[in-house]
């Protein structure tokens, strides 16, 4: 997927497009691109319709998209060096090409030692804007800091600038990093006058130990920051910043509340939590969630619209199928149209300051967190509760004054493979003989095999992680009324590791957690309805008063929640370059449908060739052969598959 040859193909080519005709207009050819934005044929529609109405720049994009993924770009060939390195913004489509949407704030670029090597490295967006935030109709550009709540000033940007400094193809070297993500303006001079309304202004500086001069027109203070890093100030009435160098200014966030919204809205994302591991153990392992879920809702039929996180996530955010938002590949920049209201976008146009807590960036590039006015991230690892549960309270202690959205994204339940430590616990009480040494590459967490050293230090980080959120709980119930806060919990799917049995949508690996307490929300009560993750974005709907988006989108609102009970669930994975998988559930039958063709890089596939058994729900999950049932779901997966299935 690397192309580290494209500097040299297309070096020194000139000259416009000669006896070729013109054949698509832009507007056609943006249709089409909105159609499926992973086909190599609307990525060359579009860099040459792009070309023809003399948008240079932005070609570079979709040229280097078809490049990197095999095209051919024979046709582009006007395209100079220039165009991709000569400003900013089209070395900004390019990075956008080359990077995996996954791994933001960080991106790919090229290096050059003065000719003599030249190649391909990862490095962060620290101190830039993001790529494709140039173009951005917001006047608030998502801008990538340094975080820093405890450390000395400035020395967070030299660690960050020596590790781009390495001329290294990983991204690993930046793991547990959390970068600052902020929608802000820059310039060396802000003035406003917010009269008798009390906000907090984002300030940032650009330089090492940098020097602001703050003023009301009768006092004068000055305040030194740290390179790159965020810091809040409180401001009523008149306000004139200066600098001698640029700083940032981020979007003044109100301290007022609103008797229409909550004063909290608290998403949190348990990735991988297998909600059937946990019923399965009679919730041993969580007392807090279930102490205080129930005396709220909990979903125990809930199932994850995906296998793994990126399309989990970023289902969940759009309340979209993969198929249907077009987010399908998180090595490819094919972000949502920006008319999809996703949940981050909704609850910022009803006025919450949006902040997602603790998370990665898996979200971001592709528009489904496009809500959020700040975003404390780090593309791997770090994401343990107790970090979460800490920054969660100092958030809300700090911004009491105003209605909350935040999303707090916590990993303790997520296994890994041999490349990173289990917790020390497992390490003292496990026998050597019984633990894995295994001296195998990354293995993906959706693959790891049944062993009882994986499921013990999988139980002691979900005891643990259930443990400091009983703290966070415990905070809430104290500080807010049961009618002032919605609190959703949800997993993005399972684990592998509880069953020999390899199947992506087996019940402990698509089996998720989903509960909801607080206003408006029924009490002390287990529903035993069928629900899919995507389903959240319709419950927040209807917690928060955006529910006239539905119609546009998959998601469903629960019987539980006044709405109508699913009569059939979908699971699906959708990855390039190996076989396409659909799950299929009723209350009483589950079906497995695959494909012996692999999904095409269209994200498409092709169903003229396919395997299907249905089995019966539950323990003995008995073969099923009756046609009629076949026949049902045969006609179901047709309806569903609209718009998958690859056109011949």
């Amino acid at each position: 997927m690397v192309f580290s040859g494209l500097r040299c193909e297309w070096q020194g080519r000139n000259g416009l497009m000669k006896g070729k005709q013109h054949m698509t207009t832009l507007e056609q050819a943006y249709e089409e691109y909105k159609k499926n934005k992973l086909s190599r044929k609307s990525w060359l529609c579009m860099a040459e319709s792009l070309l023809a109405e003399g948008r240079r720049e932005e070609a570079v994009l979709f040229a280097s998209l078809l490049h990197r993924n095999g095209g051919n770009i024979s046709s582009l060939s006007s395209l100079t060096e220039k165009d991709f390195y000569g400003t900013e913004r089209g070395r900004d489509f390019f990075r956008l090409a080359l990077m995996n949407v996954s791994h933001t704030p960080l991106t790919i670029d090229i290096y050059d030692d003065a000719g003599q090597n030249v190649g391909l490295h990862y490095r962060s967006c620290v101190g830039n804007f993001l790529p494709g935030e140039y173009d951005s109709d917001n006047m608030y550009r998502y801008y990538c800091g340094v975080y820093n709540e405890g450390d000395f000033i400035n020395e967070g940007f030299k660690r960050l600038k020596a590790l781009d400094r390495a001329k290294e193809f990983s991204p690993y070297r930046y793991d547990n990093i959390p970068f600052d993500v902020m929608r802000a303006q820059s310039g060396n001079v802000y003035q406003a006058d917010f009269g008798q309304q009390t906000v907090v202004l984002p300030l940032a500086a650009t330089g090492p130990s940098q020097r602001l001069c703050l003023s009301d027109g009768k006092m004068e203070q000055s305040m030194v920051l740290g390179q790159y890093e965020f810091r809040m100030v409180r401001v009523k009435g008149k306000i004139k910043i200066t600098s001698d160098g640029d700083f940032l200014w981020g979007e003044p966030i109100v301290l007022r509340h609103d008797s229409k919204r909550h004063r909290l809205v608290l998403n949190i994302l348990l990735d991988s939590l297998s909600w059937a591991a946990v019923r399965e153990d009679h919730y041993k392992d969580v007392p807090h969630l279930k102490k205080f879920f129930e005396q709220g809702l909990i979903f125990d039929e809930a199932y994850s619209p995906a296998e793994y996180t990126f399309p989990s996530l970023n289902a969940m955010s759009t309340g979209k199928y993969m198929h249907h938002s077009g987010i399908i590949d998180e090595g490819i920049y094919a972000p949502c149209e920006a008319q999809t209201e996703t949940l981050s976008a909704q609850m910022k146009a009803q006025g919450y300051y949006c902040v997602n807590i603790m998370g990665d960036g898996r979200g971001l590039m592709t528009g489904a967190m496009r809500g959020f006015d700040r975003l404390i991230i780090n593309p791997y690892l770090e994401n343990y509760t107790n970090i979460g549960v800490r920054r969660t309270i100092d958030h809300l202690e700090a911004f009491n004054e105003c209605d909350n959205y935040v999303f707090l994204h916590i990993s303790d339940p997520h296994p890994f493979s041999n490349t990173i430590p289990v917790s020390l616990p497992t390490q003292t009480k496990t026998p050597w003989q019984e633990m894995s040494f295994a001296d195998s590459p990354r293995e993906a967490a959706l693959r790891l095999t049944s062993t009882d050293f994986f499921k013990a230090d999988n139980r002691y980080m979900i005891r643990r992680m259930d443990e400091e959120l009983g703290r966070l709980f415990r905070y809430i119930e104290d500080n807010y009324g049961e009618d002032e806060y919605i609190v959703n919990v949800f997993s993005d799917h399972g684990v592998s590791i509880y069953t020999d049995e390899q199947y992506f949508f087996k019940d402990t690996q698509c089996h998720v957690a989903l509960m909801c307490r607080g206003a408006g929300i029924p009490m002390g009560k287990h529903s035993q309805e069928l629900v899919n993750g995507i389903d959240l974005y319709a419950i927040m709907a209807r917690e928060c008063g955006f529910m006239q988006l539905l119609s546009s989108t998959d998601a469903n609102l629960p019987a539980a929640f006044g709405g109508q009970e699913r009569e059939i669930i979908y699971s699906n994975s959708i990855f390039p370059g190996q076989t396409y998988k659909l799950c299929m559930r009723t209350r009483d039958y589950e079906c497995r449908l695959e494909t012996k063709a692999v999904v095409s890089l269209e994200g498409r596939i092709n169903i003229d060739d396919f395997t299907m058994q249905v089995y019966t729900r539950g323990k003995e999950h008995s073969i099923v052969e009756d046609s009629y049932i076949k026949n049902y779901f045969i006609d179901k997966a047709a309806e569903f598959l609209v718009g998958l299935v690859e056109e011949i």
